[in-house]
């Protein structure tokens, strides 16, 4: 049983990443992104965003950062992605950040692809 079931999302503002952390708390906010609601998905981004890079290589967090990828406007994706350029290499090496960073690619355009590809490799030198 989730833990964090039938209680409100506006009481766990403030606590987002925290949340994304955590096995219940991440199942909590996948749900909250699923309903309709704008707030809610602008609220998870406002927290999450900042700390992207991090919870792409979480064991729980990666699995909200998909979610929340799926979510975004494009507006919202291309600043995650503005945010993670340069660690993009070491996420996607990660066995909880490949996963966030194929999701990631599914939401690129191909030249975005391309020139994300051609940092990856600069860095690597």
């Amino acid at each position: 049983m989730n833990r964090f079931s039938g209680v409100p999302f506006e009481q766990l503002r403030g606590d987002l990443y925290f949340l994304s952390k955590d096995q219940h708390g991440c199942r909590y906010l996948q749900k909250c992104l699923e309903e309709p609601s704008s707030e809610a998905l602008s609220a998870i981004h406002a927290e999450i965003a900042p700390h992207f890079v991090e919870l792409m290589t979480d064991p729980f967090g990666n699995y909200l950062c998909q979610k929340l990828l799926d979510t975004s406007t494009e507006s919202q994706c291309s600043e995650i992605v503005d945010q993670i350029r340069e660690e993009i290499l070491e996420i996607a090496t990660n066995i909880h950040g490949t996963r966030a960073v194929q999701k990631l690619i599914q939401h690129l355009s191909p030249k975005e692809v391309a020139i994300y590809s051609i940092v990856a490799i600069r860095s690597l030198f």
